[in-house]
Parts: structure tokens; C-alpha cells; sequence
């Protein structure tokens, strides 16, 4: 064992780590290092994780790739003409006459990747106001999409979680002109939308560094927004929409 008689040239250079990492103002090392059998290191790590698991945690600053990602991926986002744009973020394609293929919006569809199951209530017949037209579940949970004006459903397409939403399209309807006219979202709120999302996801980018990063010492990979923000976070996300 070391033979200490002056502690100060001891001490001297011995920084403990959280000192290092700047999240405390003054500590030093007396264990050599040896952060597993340390209690203040214990303590630490605990009162991190407490914080991390906690309903108001925020993006670990390793996650910011990800938002950044998605980000650019909306931001890229543009309104499509040939397209019709309605309420709860449905978007309509003209076959003919009154007749459209109906899907999710490009912004709700890049926001609910990772899907497990999507499924129409109905296989065809009349779909009235304010009435479920589809359902999509995945390890996020669930969103329900309500219809905003009345048509009729002529045919219910066959929905693989694999590709959808990239592959957005659930059915066949028609709709009378009138309940379209009504429904119908502008270029400008289809805009606002986008840049809702865009704001609320940039409050999750982080400028610090979490602990954990900080540490080098880990941390959860995630691949989707849901395991970055957590799922009450995402839930809210998705229902500004």
C-alpha cells in the first residue's frame, strides 16, 4: 500500500471523474479511481438514473443525431399539389370524378415508423363524420385517425406493417364535393403543422452533454424518436397533429 505522509501531494492531480466531467464544482479522488467500490460514485450514477427515468427527462445529447435526422427529414417536407390536403392529417390522391385514394399525410407517417399493426374498422360501406377510419400500433402505442368529413369507403386496401406508412395508402373512397370543400387544409396551415412539429423537436436537442456521454459509458443506441423522447413524450408529439 502507498505510503501517504503529506495528503495534499497525495491529492495533488487526483481529480475525481465528476469533477473532470465539470458536474461537480470540487472533489477529489481518494479511491485510486476504483469508481466501483466508491459511494459517491454510487450516489451519483443513482441520482442521474433517477433523473433520466423521470417524466420531465430530456434527450440524452448521444440522441441528437436522431432528432437532427428526423428533423431534416421534415424540413424536406414539401406540399404536394397534385395532392389533397385535409383535417387529422389524411391526404387524398384524384383517380377520377369523386373518386380518391385515401392515406396518412408524409409528416404523420414519418413521425409513426416502426409500425406493428394497421387496420381499417370497416371494409367498405358509408364512414361518417368523426368516426375512426384507421388504426396504427406499434411498441409507441396506438393512434387512432378520425375521419373530418363523410364519404364511403368502395375498397379497403391491404396494409403490410413492413411497408407502411412509407407506403401510406389504405383505401379506396368517394367523397361528395361539398364534405371535401369542408375538410380541406390550405398550403398555409399545412405549413404551420410542419413547423410545429419542427419547434417542438428542437427542444429536445441538448447543448450539454447528460452524464452518461459525459462518462463514456454507454448509453441506449435509438433508432426511432419514440425510444429517444420515451413514449409519453411521443404520444404527446404525435397528437399536436
Amino acid at each position: 500500500m502507498e505510503n501517504i505522509n503529506d495528503a495534499s501531494e497525495f491529492y495533488r492531480g487526483k481529480k475525481c471523474i465528476w469533477m473532470d466531467a465539470d458536474i461537480v464544482a470540487y472533489k477529489l479522488c481518494d479511491k485510486n479511481y476504483d469508481c466501483e467500490r466508491c459511494s459517491f460514485d454510487f450516489v451519483m450514477r443513482n441520482t442521474w438514473k433517477e433523473k433520466a427515468n423521470s417524466d420531465k427527462a430530456q434527450l440524452n445529447f448521444a440522441n441528437n443525431g436522431l432528432i437532427d435526422k428526423i428533423i431534416r427529414k421534415i424540413s424536406l417536407i414539401r406540399y404536394d399539389q397534385e395532392l389533397t390536403h385535409i383535417k387529422n392529417q389524411i391526404v387524398l390522391k384524384h383517380m377520377f370524378g369523386n373518386i380518391y385514394t385515401i392515406g396518412l399525410s408524409p409528416l404523420l407517417s414519418l413521425l409513426i415508423e416502426n409500425m406493428d399493426k394497421a387496420y381499417f374498422p370497416k371494409d367498405y360501406g358509408l364512414i361518417n363524420k368523426d368516426e375512426v377510419i384507421l388504426k396504427v400500433e406499434g411498441k409507441w402505442g396506438q393512434r387512432e385517425i378520425i375521419s373530418p368529413m363523410k364519404f364511403t369507403l368502395l375498397q379497403k386496401m391491404n396494409i403490410d406493417p413492413d411497408d407502411f406508412p412509407e407506403d401510406s395508402w389504405f383505401g379506396v373512397i368517394s367523397v361528395n364535393m361539398n364534405e371535401l370543400a369542408d375538410a380541406k387544409l390550405s398550403f398555409e396551415t399545412c405549413g404551420r403543422n410542419r413547423y410545429l412539429i419542427l419547434n417542438i423537436l428542437s427542444r429536445y436537442l441538448k447543448t450539454e452533454p447528460e452524464i452518461g456521454y459525459t462518462m463514456m459509458d454507454g448509453g441506449k443506441d435509438c433508432r426511432y424518436l419514440y425510444e429517444a423522447v420515451g413514449e409519453k413524450e411521443f404520444q404527446k408529439i404525435i397528437s399536436e397533429l
